[in-house]
């Protein structure tokens, strides 16, 4: 983070934070969060969004390669936990990026 602060990210996390930190306050991007109820395969779990940024546009960004996205279950996943975070009032983005940091977004 631009004030030296270290906060523990994953995968091509690291494009998004570096797009972040020049949109946003740094306190506003959160990436320590509570979990978030969703229905999967008729089970209840728990998804942790890769960012919240707490404004009052109250959005999550959740990072992921085309292979987390749409790799056999994952898409139907991943939109069970889109749909659970908009349920529960957020604005909610899948900002996908390939290994040199172009990024595709889908929004909801």
């Amino acid at each position: 983070m631009p004030s030296g602060e270290i906060r523990h990210i994953q995968g091509y996390e690291h494009f998004a934070m570096d797009e972040l930190v020049k949109i946003y306050k740094e306190e506003d991007i959160v990436t320590k969060r509570s979990g978030i109820k969703y229905s999967y395969g008729g089970e209840e779990h728990y998804y942790y969004p890769d960012f919240v940024i707490n404004t009052a546009e109250l959005k999550i960004i959740e990072v992921k390669s085309k292979h987390t996205m749409y790799y056999k279950t994952f898409y139907e996943r991943n939109i069970a936990k889109r749909e659970a975070c908009v349920a529960a009032g957020y604005t909610f983005e899948f900002w996908i990026y390939n290994s040199k940091g172009d990024k595709t977004i889908i929004q909801t």
